[in-house]
Order: structure tokens, then sequence, then C-alpha cells
């Protein structure tokens, strides 16, 4: 177990090395989200929390850190604890969330999810189940974020770059229009919001 400073502010965060160890995608995709105070955001598989911390710290908004894995949502309760913010953290399936906590709570929800389908599996099953998509489908995911958030609410996720077609029409598919695109080297950012008909994305190079 170490520690290390998350921002410029003095936020710390706990990490593992054979687990819950966050990755460049989650600072990215963090920076990326854009909130207001007045928002509740729910962090879909927050892993050590790192995104929580991330937007608490930045916008002072509600959050709500949820992760299906034991040992990930009881890291990231010690390090919300590690720096006495006021914020939730939560075991439970995502794609159940909405049945305990209710429908169209959240203004945001952002996630970085396992996408890999192909390769290995990691023995340890929390690693394996931040990185395979066979333990949360995009499909899952998006279903997930419509019954959770409000009309108009805004979903941020990543994914690999050569999936964005695909991340693109399972988000059409699921009453999101997708309203803003970041492409990076490896990966895109995608904003979509929760309402009816298409848009035209922007598209950040």
């Amino acid at each position: 177990m170490k520690v290390d400073f998350l921002t410029s502010t003095g936020i710390k965060i706990k990490q593992t090395d054979n687990c819950c160890h966050f990755t460049s995608d989650a600072v990215t995709l963090g920076d990326f989200v854009r909130c207001r105070p007045t928002d509740t955001v729910i962090d879909a598989g927050c892993g050590n929390g790192v995104i929580s911390l991330m937007l608490y710290d930045k916008f002072k908004c509600k959050v709500i850190a949820v992760d299906i894995d034991e040992h990930a949502a009881k890291l990231a309760q010690e390090n919300i604890t590690l720096n006495d913010l006021d914020i939730k953290a939560f075991r439970a399936d995502i794609r159940e969330f909405h049945k305990t906590f209710g429908a169209n709570l959240a203004d945001v929800l952002v996630c970085n999810p396992p996408y890999f389908s192909t390769g290995s599996k990691s023995r340890q099953s929390a690693r394996a189940g931040a990185r395979h998509d066979d333990t949360l489908s995009l499909a899952d995911l998006a279903t997930a974020a419509t019954r959770l958030l409000k009309y108009g609410g805004a979903f941020y996720i990543c994914y690999p770059l050569d999936q964005i077609s695909r991340v693109c029409q399972v988000l059409e598919n699921h009453d999101f229009r997708v309203k803003e695109l970041k492409v990076l080297p490896h990966l895109v950012l995608a904003h979509a919001k929760k309402s009816k008909g298409r848009a035209s994305a922007k598209v950040i190079f």
C-alpha cells in the first residue's frame, strides 16, 4: 500500500500494487467531466475512488461512488476518509443500483468501464472485473445510466479509440445524444446527454 498525491490541492489517494491502482485513463476522464456544485454525480465502477476525489475536489458537487468489488469499495471509502470529504461509497452492482436508491437521481454519471473482450484474464477477480467487459458490458452500462440519470443528464465514458462507432451506436440505442467526443491516441472520451433525437457531436483532438 502506498499513498500518492492526486491533485495540486493536496488530495491524497491510497493505492495497492496488485489491485485498484488507477490509470491515466481514469485521470484523463476525470479531467474531461464538467459538473456544477448543485449536481449529484455517480462514479460507476469507482475503483479506489480516483474520479470521485477529483470531481469533489474540483466542483464540490455531491458524489456517490459505486463499485461491485468489496475491496475497491472499501479502499474508496478509506480514501474519502483520508481526505475528510463528504462522499458516500457503496459496494453495489450499478445495474441494480436503481432498485435500492431510486431511478432518475443523478445529474451526471461517469464511468471508466471494463472494455477488454479478448485476451488473458488476471487470476485476481477484482483486476479481471475492472478490465474485461463480460462483467459489465457497454449495453448494460448504458442501460444503467439511462435508469439513473435525470432527463437531460450527462453521461461521461472512455473507451478504446477503435470502438468509437460502437460506443456512439450503443449510446444512441439507449436514448443518449452524443454531444462531444475527445479523441486521444488510444482512447475516446464521450460526453452524451440523456434525451431524444440525434445531434452532431463536437469532436476535439
